[in-house]
């Protein structure tokens, strides 16, 4: 599986059913490291393996998710 970029700092948006956080190494090259950015629609998001697949076809890993302290 080749992933899009990792997204850290990331939490799931249930509302508009997207994951939001900070962006590293996007392979397309449309944002730089550390960027914040939302996801389009998520199709599966699996949180054992660490990835999630996008309605627009993108796989990010994931890493570090943010949990409200």
């Amino acid at each position: 599986m080749q992933f899009t970029g990792i997204i850290r700092n990331w939490v799931e948006d249930p509302y508009y059913k997207c994951i939001w956080g900070q962006v590293f190494g996007d392979i397309l090259g449309r944002f730089p490291d550390g960027k914040q950015i939302h996801t389009s629609r998520v199709i599966e998001l699996n949180r054992e393996a660490g990835y999630v697949t996008t309605h627009s076809g993108n796989i990010y890993k994931l890493e570090e998710e943010k949990v409200d302290a």
